[in-house]
């Protein structure tokens, strides 16, 4: 045999994603459209194409039809499982080339267990959202503090001791919300704690949903900005210097927009798992490692991904699961699928 016979195909570079990469983003945004389409008129109680297209703002029917009151409660809560999808997976694949590393994400590094004891916390003490909402933003600053001072200068070299360091202060801020669980009052408190903490979009206030979400825009699309920067910084903080990348004012960057993100979606949804761990993993089997494609990638599948998870959520039965145990019966299984079929391709 040659030598060439004994490459390793390149399995994580499909031809036509490397060739037509505006053509698969298109492509990609098409299949976002009709899952946003097909989740409106999906749920416990169908509606049928025309009531969609009443409830567009400008329509005579507007607020009027019944099914087009139904359309426009189902977009509010589509349009934030959209939001939350993109911005979790945009987060984990910018920590996963920050830390060089395809098993780091926001709950992983102890971020999303952080944010989740914070806003237990502000329900315990019966403080309004926006005061949940710092309150899981403090709360994640904190658990990625304790993780990156555990696992020291070689956290970010994107070794093992920063998962495994990541893995115990989330167990530790766990352990801290079920103190708070245990504390609170289980005929008033408990089960807003309880359910806030298994993820559903049941809870928005349109008040304050807003901002939320510009909490999950704006960096977000910073990080989509800095997107080639990511890329250099994979290669090493060494090779990203001598091209002219500011690394650490880089690794601020991407760690504050990314615990920002993290810590809005638990303010807006409660804790969804395994989003920003599974999507940036799948999506780089099709893109390749490259950041100026994967970022917009993975913020258009994960979209696609938690909106089909609440579509699914809300529509088994006629009680609403909380999406974020759907996200974990997906995300687990099929995450072990990825890590069977790629462990030769991550090492």
């Amino acid at each position: 045999m040659s030598g060439g016979q004994h490459e390793i195909p390149q399995r994580s570079f499909p031809a036509f994603v490397r060739t037509h990469p505006a053509f698969f983003l298109f492509l990609l945004f098409l299949i976002l459209a009709g899952t946003v389409a097909g989740a409106l008129a999906t749920g416990v109680a169908a509606v049928s194409p025309l009531a969609i297209l009443s409830s567009f703002p400008g329509s005579s029917a507007n607020g009027a039809d019944p099914e087009a009151i139904i359309v426009g409660m189902r977009a509010t809560r589509i349009f934030a499982a959209g939001l939350v999808g993109a911005g979790l997976s945009v987060a984990g694949a910018a920590l996963q080339g920050l830390f060089r590393n395809p098993l780091v994400s926001s709950h992983i590094l102890g971020i999303t267990p952080g944010a989740g004891f914070g806003a237990a916390v502000a329900i315990l003490a019966g403080f309004s959202l926006p005061v949940i909402a710092i309150f899981a933003f403090l709360g994640g600053i904190a658990a990625l503090l304790l993780t990156l001072a555990l696992a020291g200068a070689r956290g970010i070299a994107g070794s093992l001791t920063l998962i495994l360091f990541g893995i115990v202060c989330g167990a530790l801020f766990q352990a801290l919300t079920s103190l708070v669980k245990y504390l609170a009052d289980p005929a008033d408190r408990l089960p807003d704690i309880i359910f806030w903490l298994m993820g559903s979009f049941d809870h928005l206030p349109p008040d304050i949903f807003l901002f939320l979400s510009l909490l999950v825009v704006l960096p977000g699309a910073i990080l989509l900005a800095a997107r080639w920067q990511i890329s250099l910084i994979t290669l090493g903080e060494d090779h990203a210097r001598a091209v002219g990348v500011e690394t650490h004012r880089l690794v601020l960057l991407i760690v504050v927009a990314t615990t920002l993100i993290a810590s809005a979606s638990v303010a807006i949804a409660g804790m969804i798992a395994w989003v920003g761990l599974l999507v940036p993993n799948v999506v780089r089997i099709l893109t390749g490692p490259d950041f100026r494609l994967l970022l917009p990638s993975c913020a258009l599948c994960g979209a696609i991904y938690l909106i089909l998870a609440d579509t699914l959520a809300r529509s088994m039965a006629f009680y609403e699961i909380p999406v974020g145990i759907i996200t974990a019966m997906i995300g687990a299984p099929v995450l072990i699928l990825l890590i069977r079929r790629e462990a030769g391709w991550w090492q």
